[in-house]
């Protein structure tokens, strides 16, 4: 069961991840990417839930395209 939520915390992460770094190249954001922002520039148009509680996470979660680190608050 645990194994399961985490394959579906990493499809979440994986959309994000992809989504800020799309923003970036396009030199739409830097490095440090919030969920907001995409929101914002369109790139991500529904809210990204976790699919676990089914809850939106804030829009000031962030990805760090430097070091890869997500930080999605719930």
């Amino acid at each position: 069961h645990e194994n399961h939520n985490e394959k579906l915390l990493q499809v979440v992460e994986n959309e994000f991840h992809y989504y800020a770094k799309e923003c970036y190249l396009n030199d739409e954001c830097t490095s440090t990417v919030t969920l907001k922002e995409l929101y914002e520039k369109g790139y991500l148009e529904e809210k990204l839930t976790n699919p676990i509680n089914k809850k939106y996470y804030d829009e000031e979660s962030s990805i760090n395209l430097d070091t890869n680190e997500i930080e999605l608050i719930s």
